[in-house]
């Protein structure tokens, strides 16, 4: 795919003492988290999220015009990537992302808001240590915890999740965008499930080139 070749310059922006200090205590705690452990990986992307999300964006007051030009710029990541770490951070707790892991738990809340058709709305909502999470295996039921699950049988899962469970009378954007590009490609037997933070594709070997170059360059719509 083509990369993008957007140059990230700083900007100059005004901003009061108060936004100033704020974003140097976060950002000074965003770089001295590492993701060498579960607690200081989850430090690293609360960090980040009280930057990205507060009103007006922190991240102003060091140079940075989007969230997208910050997660490059300080974080080296790219947006989409940070923005899944910040949603796990915010609905897991330091024991589900050592016990679980990262991937798990990414899967994990894919499943349950394709199941439900709707995002999860707090931490509260769901404890991942009970979760179970249902599949088939050649026909047959089968159900697991997260902690036993294993990385392919977990994406099997979201993967296999009914197009019509509780999903909203009227498609998303971007599901609708995804959706058009899928029926571009031509290709038989191709299924596309979107959730708030995640695409998952159910395709056939050989139509893999003709979805990636209807994909190519996708920009996910504006609601």
């Amino acid at each position: 795919m083509p990369q993008d070749n957007t140059e990230t310059r700083p900007v100059k922006v005004r901003v009061n003492a108060g936004l100033k200090r704020q974003y140097t205590e976060k950002v000074t705690d965003l770089r001295r988290a590492t993701a060498t452990g579960a607690t200081t990986w989850r430090e690293r992307y609360l960090a980040a999220a009280a930057i990205v999300e507060h009103d007006p964006p922190l991240y102003l007051a060091g140079g940075y015009a989007t969230d997208k030009a910050f997660f490059e710029g300080e974080m080296q990541e790219s947006p989409q990537a940070a923005q899944r770490a910040i949603r796990i951070v915010k609905l897991a707790t330091v024991d589900e992302i050592r016990g679980i892991g990262v991937f798990r738990l990414n899967l994990a809340i894919a499943y349950l808001e394709g199941e439900s058709g709707k995002p999860i709305e707090s931490a509260s909502s769901v404890d991942f240590t009970k979760l179970r999470i249902s599949f088939k295996v050649d026909g047959d039921a089968v159900t697991k915890s997260l902690t036993t699950i294993t990385r392919q049988e977990l994406a099997l899962a979201v993967a296999q999740l009914p197009v019509n469970v509780a999903k909203p009378r009227k498609p998303s954007p971007a599901a609708k965008a995804v959706g058009e590009a899928v029926k571009r490609s031509g290709v038989k037997g191709a299924k596309a499930t979107v959730t708030q933070r995640l695409l998952v594709l159910r395709v056939p070997l050989d139509g893999i080139a003709a979805i990636a170059r209807e994909l190519t360059g996708f920009k996910v719509p504006q609601s």
